[in-house]
């Protein structure tokens, strides 16, 4: 079985809607079917020290190049978290992060290709911080929701040419955990 990306943009949507505070920690989880056939997000539990190491997108790229050396029995045991006789979809990420404006890309570009230093994103004045939700299932169906901080929490934008860090990083995680052929 899989799910549409209608659906899984409506699972997405809805994600980011009910957060009602900024300010979290990154998290990685399950898009799943329950076993009355309902689509769900279920959260991996991980110590929130491992988001402070570095960039959440290395941790991800390098929890998928550990789960791609591991025997498919550890692979399969890595959702044992999941309820009972639900059935793994996909993987998901969310996060928060900061986007320049296209002048301030333009410059930071600029700045770069000559050489010169750049400034944090964070530390950019008129930056717009934003949280994003990413999911990528094991059919390869990707999609994504994004939601400004100044935009109502009603109103997360979708967008589905998925590229950078994350996704590569959860193409890493899917492939690792993708149940063999027979078993999709």
């Amino acid at each position: 079985m899989s799910i549409s990306k209608e659906e899984l943009s409506r699972l997405l949507k809805a994600a980011l809607v009910k957060r009602e505070k900024w300010d979290e920690v990154p998290e990685l989880g399950v898009v799943y079917r329950s076993d009355t056939g309902v689509h769900r997000l279920a959260p991996w539990e991980f110590d929130r020290k491992v988001w402070g190491i570095g960039h959440p997108a290395q941790f991800l790229g390098y929890l998928g190049d550990h789960l791609l050396g591991e025997s498919e029995s550890q692979r399969e045991a890595a959702l044992g978290f999941l309820p009972a006789g639900s059935e793994p979809l996909g993987v998901y990420f969310r996060y928060e992060a900061y986007a320049a404006s296209e002048d301030q890309a333009d410059e930071l570009r600029r700045r770069r290709l000559a050489g010169g230093s750049t400034p944090l994103l964070k530390d950019l004045a008129g930056r717009r911080e934003f949280r994003s939700i990413q999911a990528l299932t094991f059919d390869r169906v990707e999609c994504a929701a994004t939601q400004y901080r100044e935009e109502p929490l009603s109103a997360p934008s979708e967008y589905s040419v998925l590229d950078g860090p994350v996704p590569d990083a959860l193409l890493r995680i899917v492939t690792a955990l993708t149940p063999a052929s027979g078993d999709l």
